[in-house]
């Protein structure tokens, strides 16, 4: 079951919570804008999602909310708009924090959110030229900065370990690139 599906351009929710077992938000549309509200999907379905992105939807933001105790927190398929993920708690996600896919400009940003107790913190790995313009200024659960290993922008054959003990950052597939992952938040967003 989806818990709110925005199919329309330009939907808007604000201080709304919702719990759902498949996909707690569902946004097929341009222009979508979620607030300061709580998305749980927690069901058995194997791509539980809080918050599911749909092709070709584009320009959308998720900002001051928590999404948490879902398989994926945020799933971002084949958006090529510019995207804003800002001042969020994505927590407890069982498989991936944000997981973005078949992104082909790299103008989206994560910037400014707790992503932690997650499986993999952010995930670009799926090979199909997945691109994530800025995911800096995070906070992955730990003093140290995010785990895992990324491709260093601008060198297709070098991969970065950065390292720390928090969420795992995964990127570093042929065409997987973060260009932007540091400076990294030493505490929450919310202290």
């Amino acid at each position: 079951s989806i818990g709110i599906d925005l199919d329309s351009s330009g939907a808007f929710i604000n201080d709304t919570t919702v719990q759902a077992d498949d996909i707690g938000i569902d946004i097929d549309g341009d222009n979508a804008q979620i607030g300061n509200s709580s998305i749980t999907a927690s069901g058995d379905a194997l791509l539980a999602d809080g918050i599911a992105v749909e092709a070709n939807s584009q320009n959308f933001v998720i900002e001051d909310s928590v999404i948490e105790n879902s398989s994926v927190g945020i799933r971002v398929e084949d958006d090529d708009g510019t995207p804003a993920i800002v001042r969020n708690q994505i927590l407890n996600n069982s498989d991936v924090g944000v997981d973005v896919l078949d992104r082909d400009t790299g103008e989206g940003t994560v910037n400014f959110n707790d992503i932690v107790d997650n499986n993999v913190g952010i995930d670009v790995t799926n090979g199909n030229g997945d691109e994530l313009d800025e995911a800096f200024a995070n906070f992955y659960g730990d003093a140290s900065g995010p785990s895992g290993t990324v491709r260093a922008p601008g060198t297709p054959n070098f991969d970065v370990s950065l390292g720390g003990s928090g969420d795992q950052i995964r990127a570093g597939g042929s065409n997987d690139n973060i260009d932007e992952f540091l400076p990294f938040l030493t505490q929450s967003v919310t202290e």
